[in-house]
């Protein structure tokens, strides 16, 4: 099953929208890819310029990860999606990302 996602960016719509996608995707019986723009980092070098994140920057995707034993996607080329300019400093930040099943995984390694 491939799901697509367009996370919130305002903090207080994230609460709710990762306890529902944690609990949805922790109780999936069946394979599942979930790609799309998680507004999230999963890493701190996940951000390149700028301030050093926030730790509930990385906590909530590292929670989803962790709960419902999603497995990262290998990428390549560029890795970051998203370039701005904050302060006259250039930020890059990956964003954007697909998960799978530990099932879908070991199904398509």
């Amino acid at each position: 099953m491939i799901h697509g996602v367009y996370c919130p960016a305002q903090g207080s719509e994230k609460i709710y929208f990762w306890r529902y996608l944690t609990h949805y995707f922790a109780n999936l019986s069946v394979p599942w890819i979930l790609l799309g723009d998680f507004n999230e980092l999963l890493h701190l070098n996940d951000k390149q310029g700028g301030c050093t994140p926030a730790l509930n920057r990385v906590s909530r995707l590292r929670d989803f990860v962790a709960h419902t034993s999603a497995v990262d996607s290998n990428t390549t080329g560029n890795p970051y999606s998203r370039k701005r300019r904050f302060h006259d400093v250039l930020v890059y930040e990956r964003l954007d990302r697909a998960f799978l099943s530990q099932s879908c995984f070991n199904l398509f390694p």
